[in-house]
């Protein structure tokens, strides 16, 4: 095989290899068979049970209603762990905008309730988080109180 062949295939490779990779969303959505209030109490209670903190539940449904206005059940569930958050900005501080990991449960427009999240990986393609190694530990832990939120 020439050089020039070698050198085609390896550019294609790469090329297939990052397409990949761009393909896998930010987000990560799940449906659950609650309510959205039951869903945001379900992941509170996991949250807290895995010893993250609840910074913050905001139920965007009851504010609007306040105001005058009407939508759908939309909560927001704000968790995280200071002592990783303190790791992942010691990397790159920029990525406190993402952290702690807000946890948005709606009503879909089929009365569905969906559960969804910026998954923190992708964190590593907007800063330079690439070498903390905390930020799969974020994951994994965010993934497991979410899927028992809707399980």
């Amino acid at each position: 095989m020439t050089y020039f062949k070698q050198a085609a295939i390896i550019i294609a490779a790469i090329t297939i290899a990052a397409s990949a990779a761009q393909a896998e969303t930010a987000l990560i959505e799940k449906s659950s068979p609650y309510s959205v209030t039951e869903t945001a109490g379900k992941l509170t209670a996991s949250a807290k049970e895995k010893g993250l903190r609840v910074y913050a539940h905001i139920d965007h449904k009851a504010q609007a209603k306040k105001i005058g206005r009407m939508m759908g059940p939309s909560q927001v569930v704000i968790v995280g762990n200071p002592s990783a958050a303190a790791r992942v900005a010691w990397h790159d501080p920029r990525a406190m905008l993402d952290l702690p990991v807000r946890v948005l449960i709606y009503q879909d427009t089929n009365d569905k309730t969906q559960l969804i999240y910026r998954r923190p990986t992708a964190l590593n393609k907007e800063f330079t988080t690439t070498q903390c190694a905390t930020i799969p530990e974020i994951e994994t832990r965010i993934n497991a109180i979410t899927d028992a939120a809707v399980k």
